[in-house]
This record gives structure tokens, sequence and C-alpha cells, in this order.
């Protein structure tokens, strides 16, 4: 299915349909590939709304931007068709839903927002990375410049939920 949407004319793919779990809850599903054309303006409007930059060659940030720049535009269009009383949770769960959960708070869409996260990035690449974390806690201090983008849209994300 494609949506084309407003003035900007956005041209994206989204798949709609029922997630093969327990009690089959509805799901929408966004192909970012076919949205990613839009990168170079939302990485703009990440920059205006908190001063958060990527650089062109991380993928992942980049992917997760393309991912969150969708998320805002969707709960925008549904919350403008809904009117007064929306009634919309939203839930953003680990770093890289965070974009989609900053840039809808920084647009101020009605709705309700949860965040959650299992731990922090900085965090799982240490644990990853066999880091003796407890015992070397001073000199982890600063670890999280190899990783800055994703570090700084990982520190935005607990102050935006509303939960």
């Amino acid at each position: 299915m494609y949506f084309l949407s407003g003035p900007s004319c956005l041209l994206l793919q989204v798949h709609f349909g029922r997630w093969l779990i327990e009690g089959s809850p509805y799901v929408i599903l966004f192909d970012i590939s076919s949205a990613a054309w839009n990168l170079d303006r939302w990485k703009g409007d990440l920059w205006d709304t908190c001063q958060i930059g990527l650089p062109y060659h991380d993928r992942e940030a980049n992917d997760s931007l393309i991912l969150g720049s969708l998320i805002a535009w969707f709960f925008k269009e549904l919350t403008d068709h809904l009117g007064d009383k929306p009634n919309v949770i939203s839930h953003f769960h680990e770093w890289q839903a965070g974009a989609g959960l900053i840039l809808s708070r920084s647009r101020n869409i009605p709705m309700a927002t949860v965040f959650t996260t299992h731990a922090t990035l900085l965090g799982r690449y240490l644990c990853a990375g066999n880091v003796d974390f407890y015992n070397n806690l001073d000199k982890v201090r600063g670890q999280g410049a190899m990783l800055g983008d994703k570090i700084n849209i990982n520190k935005q994300q607990p102050d935006q939920g509303h939960t």
C-alpha cells in the first residue's frame, strides 16, 4: 500500500496487518527504504529540533531517523484525522525508536507516550565487548564518544516520554 500525503507529497510504502503472536494485534510496518530519499531533510529537522547530528556513514542511526520521522508523520496524520479527542498512546522501545519520540514530542502531537529500554546503549556495547564494567568504571567515562550520535539520541529519550 502506498500513501501520498499533504503538501510535501510524502510517498511511502506501508503494510498493515496482524502480528502473528498471541492475541494477533494489529501492526503497521513502514518500508523505510521507500522514504530514504527524505533523509537529508529529516537530518535537518532533527538538528533544528534538538541539535543532534547524524554522520552520513552511520546506516543504523540513519535508518532509525527515517523510521522515527515516519512515525512522527504517521501520528500527526492520525491525530489530525481523529480530531479533538484522539486518545492515542504510543510506545517507543529502545534507542532505535528514539527519533520518533523526540520528533513527536517536539511537534506537540496530542498523544500520550511511553518510552522503555532494557539498558543504556553504551552499557550494551560495553557488555557485548566483555568489558569488566564494574571494576573499570573510572576508565569507562568518555567512551561514549565512539557512539556519539546514538548516545545523543539515547540521552534525549527518557526526558521525552510521558512515562
